[in-house]
This record gives structure tokens, sequence and C-alpha cells, in this order.
């Protein structure tokens, strides 16, 4: 097992590299190398992980703002499982799926909070919802997860940007 991975990270990727060591010794270099890049930066604060996830759903879905539901749905289905078995920042609680609760927790460091989002991208009948803009993010996210090309110099201790 790539030993970049936590202990929770092996057990779920032991089977996954097992079959792909059945397939063959370059398959299974390639599937320890995949688990390595798909988890390197699951050791930082889940807060830190947040928002690097999120700001991957608002480029990817290239809109503005997002419901806080769909958000939710759409953070549990990403491929490192976080989310869908979240066991709390310490990683002691029994695994759950995220909420909007949990999320808006995680989120409140930064002095982002959920708000009235409206109207929804693509839906002009639709009435407004619970949600967050894409310029709530732009500071935490230049601050705490510039993009990946850049090392960054800060630490990952999270401080509330209310009290700069």
């Amino acid at each position: 097992m790539p030993e970049r991975l936590t202990g929770g990270q092996r057990d779920n990727w032991r089977p996954l590299i097992s079959v792909a060591d059945a397939c063959g010794p370059e398959i299974g270099e390639l599937a320890r190398e995949i688990a390595a890049k798909m988890c390197r930066n699951l050791a930082e604060d889940p807060e830190v992980m947040l928002l690097s996830d999120i700001r991957d759903l608002f480029d990817q879905r290239r809109v503005d703002r997002f419901p806080s539901k769909f958000m939710v749905r759409t953070l549990n289905l990403l491929p490192h499982g976080l989310w869908i078995d979240w066991r709390g920042k310490e990683g002691t609680d029994a695994p759950r799926p995220m909420t909007q609760g949990i999320m808006a927790k995680l989120l409140e460091p930064f002095g982002i909070k959920p708000g009235t989002i409206w109207p929804l991208p693509r839906t002009p009948d639709s009435k407004s919802a619970r949600g967050y803009y894409r310029s709530q993010f732009e500071d935490a996210w230049a601050r705490y997860c510039p993009s990946e090309d850049v090392t960054p110099t800060h630490s990952n201790k999270i401080m509330s940007l209310h009290h700069r």
C-alpha cells in the first residue's frame, strides 16, 4: 500500500489494489499511483478539503451560486468518499453522510454562511433557495487552497476571517 495513505484510506483502497495486482504488476503499480493521487490532500484540515472540493464543484458546473441541498448531494458523490462517510473533524464519529448543517459548520470559520440565493441558475421559474454564491469563497480559496500549481505557504490551521 502507498505509505502516504492513512489507515482508513488503506482499508478503502486495499480491495481495489488487490484486484489490480491480480491483473498484473503494471496495473497494480498504476492503481497505487492513482490511490496516492486521489488521496494526496486528504491529510489536510477537513475545512480546507471542503473548500477545495467546493471550488471544484463551482468550476465544473460553471455557476455563480449553488443551492446547499444540491451542493451536499454532489459532495457526497465524490470518489474520495470523505463526505459520504463523514466521521467528524477528529475522525472519531460514526460515519454518516455530509449534511447541510455539517457543511455550514465547517465553513463557519471562514465567515462563509448560507443565505438566500435566487433566481436559481437555468430554472427561471424556480423560487429562491438556501445556498452559497461563488464570491463568498474567493478570499478563502486564495488564502487556504490556491491552485494546485502553487505550493501553499500558510498553515492549514483555520482562523476565523472575521478577526483579521
